[in-house]
C-alpha cells in the first residue's frame, strides 16, 4: 500500500472512532496536541516517525498499520475494532514500536 497522507489520516480516524475517543481524548492521552492530531487525520499532514512511535506507545498502534494498513501485528484487542476491509495481509519488514503486545 502506497504512503499516502490521506490514507494514514483514514486509518487513524477510524481506529479512534472506533474505539470511541474524541480527538480531544486521544490528544489529552498521547500529549500530541490536538492541532497537529487533526492535520494528520485530515490528511494534510503526516506524523514523523517518532512521534508515531509515542502513538504507538501510548496508543497500543503499530507503525505497520500507521504507515502500511497492516494490521498483523496489532493487539487483537485493538484489531478487533477495525472493519475488515481495512485490513491487509501483513509484510516480512515489521517497524512495530509497541513491545509487549
Amino acid at each position: 500500500m502506497a504512503l499516502s497522507q490521506a490514507a494514514i489520516g483514514h486509518r487513524l480516524r477510524s481506529l479512534r472512532e472506533a474505539q470511541g475517543l474524541s480527538q480531544a481524548e486521544l490528544s489529552r492521552r498521547t500529549g500530541i496536541s490536538r492541532t497537529t492530531y487533526l492535520q494528520w487525520e485530515a490528511g494534510d499532514r503526516t506524523p514523523e516517525v517518532e512521534i508515531a512511535c509515542l502513538l504507538c506507545e501510548t496508543m497500543g498502534y503499530t507503525l505497520d498499520w500507521i504507515y502500511r494498513g497492516d494490521a498483523s501485528g496489532m493487539p487483537m484487542r485493538l484489531a478487533a475494532f477495525l472493519p475488515a476491509a481495512e485490513i491487509i495481509a501483513g509484510g516480512d519488514d515489521s517497524q512495530d514500536c509497541h513491545k509487549g503486545s
